[in-house]
């Protein structure tokens, strides 16, 4: 459901007015798209939930405009659309604050299995990490007390 209308009556909210929604595109990658049909949900109050855009991480590529690090298949892309060995992306980060909860499994198998072909592959693993990289890493894990 999408709210369209908050309803009123002297002043203050009496209801929700929703589009009902139906999913559309293949597993993973669905949108909610209206059906047209609409339903009243009465109601005493609403609350404002918003959704979030990205920030850019630290060393990190990252689009500003759809606030997104860019990836192919969640591997982080650099200059010239270069794969960034051992960086990974999922979660709105990765696809934009957009979508619905149900999209964060698929998205985030999605990374693991680039992840874990690296590591198949040996394009990754402990001695291929720079270690200004691993740093990094180590600072921001570090300053959230991990």
């Amino acid at each position: 459901r999408s709210p369209i209308e908050i309803l009123g009556e002297q002043g203050c909210v009496c209801g929700v007015r929703f589009q009902v929604n139906r999913l559309e595109g293949e597993a993973g990658r669905q949108r909610a798209v209206g059906t047209g049909e609409q339903e009243e949900l009465p109601c005493g109050a609403v609350f404002r939930s918003i959704g979030s855009k990205g920030y850019p991480p630290e060393h990190v590529p990252f689009h500003e405009e759809r606030g997104i690090v860019p990836h192919a298949l969640g591997r982080v892309l650099g200059p010239n659309d270069q794969v960034e060995r051992g960086l990974y992306v999922t979660g709105w980060l990765k696809r934009g604050a957009h979508g619905i909860i149900a999209m964060n499994k698929p998205d985030s198998e999605e990374t693991i299995n680039s992840l874990l072909e690296d590591l198949r592959l040996g394009h990754i693993g402990r001695e291929r990490y720079d270690t200004d990289g691993m740093e990094v890493v180590q600072t921001c894990m570090l300053a959230q007390g991990k």
